[in-house]
């Protein structure tokens, strides 16, 4: 069984990002779909000491018109990492793990005014995944033609998936009670999974576990100790049948 996984690129994902990603075969960078104000794609939560609730968000500022896919989003004019950095140091820099990480995050303090959103979230999901300790095999769904009608979630996801050779497509848990039609996949010859993802606690700076921080968070706290997080204990993976 191949199995073929998608999602937006982010910055900062979750845990269960990795994880999906991890789990599948082949990942497919969904550059090809509208770009979501205010979702996950250009940021994600963190902890902080400061905030009454435990948390802030960690944002990535861009440029976009409301019907921009995302693969023509562009970071903000001006929208260095300096400012994103000094945010990290300040909620991070007492947490078990903050040199280590912080040194990878600088990695990506280069002048990029003029990248597009889609590079640099390729950028830092590199700098993630190795930290993570993964080197998945990941295509952009724009360089895999369009046999699929606009508006249609499923016919797009099979199509897709057989686009790079796959015979299951995995989907968050979700998403797939929401969107997905198993009847659709199963009579494309395409094994629907779904993955829950558990989110193990690990201990975090400024007391307490919050789930689903970013894959900052993680790493700040445990290091390599992360990569532990993704193991299949912590999610289960079952098939969704008609």
């Amino acid at each position: 069984m191949k199995i073929v996984a998608s999602h937006q690129p982010h910055f900062n994902p979750y845990l269960g990002y990795f994880a999906k990603m991890k789990a599948s075969d082949t990942f497919i960078i969904s550059d090809d779909v509208q770009f979501v104000k205010n979702g996950f794609m250009h940021r994600n939560k963190i902890r902080s000491w400061q905030r009454v609730d435990g948390w802030r968000w960690l944002t990535m500022p861009v440029t976009y018109h409301s019907d921009s896919l995302v693969k023509n989003v562009r970071l903000a004019q001006g929208a260095h990492l300096d400012k994103l950095l000094n945010i990290v140091r300040h909620e991070y820099q007492t947490a078990p793990h903050f040199l280590q990480t912080y040194a990878y995050l600088e990695a990506l303090k280069e002048d990029r005014q003029s990248l597009s959103f889609l590079y640099f979230s390729f950028l830092s999901l590199g700098i993630f995944g190795y930290l993570m300790g993964m080197i998945p095999s990941v295509r952009l769904a724009s360089s895999l033609g369009n046999d699929w009608q606009r508006g249609d979630k499923n016919g797009r996801l099979i199509a897709l998936t057989r686009a790079v050779g796959g015979d299951a497509y995995l989907a968050g848990a979700e998403a797939a009670r929401v969107y997905l039609d198993p009847k659709r996949f199963a009579d494309a010859g395409i094994t629907l999974l779904t993955m829950e993802y558990l989110n193990p606690e690990y201990p975090q700076v400024h007391g307490g576990f919050m789930p689903k921080m970013g894959i900052i968070d993680a790493l700040m706290n445990t290091g390599n100790d992360a990569r532990r997080l993704l193991s299949a204990e912590h999610y289960r993976i079952t098939e969704m049948r008609p």
